[in-house]
């Protein structure tokens, strides 16, 4: 709460500073919504987290590694923010198995001339992603991504990711080979 109101304050650097130390605590879930709150939330079927699971404070840390991020970019501390950029992807390793998160982080390493350290992060964070296709293509290890595409499971639908973009992905790839 500090941090935001920091934010609101326009003091960037004590705002972060806040942000920082609400990381470093240990997670506690925050206060549930009073009976009323909740009631207008279920009627409007807003789906909620329970904030004392681990999909929770996943969720807690993602969003404060997001405004981290933000503020060190406003900040101009650069190395800080590609370092909460990246603590936000190991906070949710989820976030990984999208081709267009991971295209738009690798693509904002290599403008800022850090590609070599996305690419040794990725290559170290491959082990602990479920769905890995992703990561493997941006990485260029395109034959890894194939075999993460053909080991998912094909009972259940949501899980596999459609074929068709990604046959598409490896024909310009083996094009622009």
């Amino acid at each position: 709460r500090r941090g935001l109101v920091h934010e609101d304050c326009r003091k960037l650097a004590e705002a972060a500073a806040e942000y920082e130390k609400a990381l470093a605590l240990p997670f506690r879930p925050p206060d549930l919504p009073d009976r009323d709150e909740e009631e207008v939330e279920l009627e409007f079927f807003i789906p909620r987290i329970y904030p004392a699971s681990p999909a929770g404070r996943s969720a807690f840390q993602v969003q404060l590694l997001g405004r981290l991020d933000r503020l060190y970019s406003a900040l101009g501390q650069s190395e800080k923010a590609f370092g909460s950029t990246l603590r936000r992807y190991e906070a949710d390793p989820r976030i990984l198995e999208h081709l267009d998160s991971v295209e738009r982080i690798a693509e904002r390493f290599k403008l800022a001339g850090k590609e070599a350290e996305f690419q040794g992060w990725g290559r170290k964070r491959l082990e602990d992603v479920k769905h890995r296709e992703a990561l493997c293509w941006v990485l260029g290890d395109h034959a890894g991504a194939a075999r993460a595409i053909a080991e998912r499971p094909e009972e259940d639908p949501q899980v596999r990711p459609p074929l068709q973009p990604w046959k598409e992905r490896f024909r310009k790839a083996g094009k622009a080979k």
